[in-house]
């Protein structure tokens, strides 16, 4: 079904208003020309099957850069294995994870579940929260949420990305204006995004449960 909205959404509420219109049991998102590997709807319905707690679950991703696929993994690029990856597996650390350092649940490879769609929406207008860390940092404040370790689908990288994996090509000579660059941004920026992680932290708190009271400390302590 092709849905044409009468005025720019942009990205979170377009997401939102696409989650609103799913109809089946499990919503898989899926944003752009990304290549599902077969057998991926199969053993995420099955996770949740197996997994009633959960409400939300992410996978890795392979990454296609110039029509080949490259050695490293979307968690690769994030730095998101190795010991860093065991201890997500614990919910705690997987709060602190998003919520304190950087959002390795990629839209793109997500799914939830139709039945808890209601208690993550509408996003909230957080400037630097994109629909897949919300519905992430919303699931895992009440642990409900899961990942499964395994390359479902193979995420195409291209020049023209607003946000993804891909690198920005900068000419060698601009190289260290660039970096000048990004460094005074990075300082300049800093200030604000502690003071939206502390409001997103107290929104957060109507989604802390008494069986996950590590949730609640996590979000005092930012």
């Amino acid at each position: 079904h092709l849905f044409i909205n009468e005025e720019t959404l942009h990205v979170k509420k377009n997401f939102e208003k696409a989650l609103r219109l799913c109809t089946g049991d499990v919503i898989f998102l899926s944003d752009q020309d990304d290549i599902w590997k077969p057998g991926k709807t199969e053993k995420i319905s099955r996770y949740f099957k197996e997994h009633p707690e959960k409400n939300v679950v992410f996978t890795n991703a392979g990454l296609l850069e110039n029509n080949t696929l490259i050695a490293d993994t979307a968690w690769d690029k994030r730095d998101f294995n190795g010991a860093i990856k065991e201890n997500c597996k614990d919910p705690t650390a997987m709060l602190q994870q998003l919520l304190l350092k950087w959002n390795i649940a990629t839209g793109a490879t997500m799914a939830l579940r139709k039945n808890a769609l209601a208690r993550y929406l509408p996003f909230p207008a957080f400037q630097n929260y994109l629909h897949d860390h919300l519905l992430a940092l919303q699931a895992a404040v009440e642990n409900s949420l899961g990942l499964l370790d395994e390359c479902l689908i193979i995420y195409r990288m291209h020049p023209d990305q607003q946000i993804g994996f891909r690198k920005r090509q900068v000419p060698v000579l601009l190289l260290p204006f660039y970096r000048v660059l990004q460094i005074t941004k990075k300082i300049l920026l800093n200030g604000k995004r502690r003071k939206e992680k502390r409001m997103i932290a107290a929104y957060l708190k109507k989604y802390t449960t008494e069986s996950f009271p590590a949730g609640n400390a996590v979000l005092e302590s930012v």
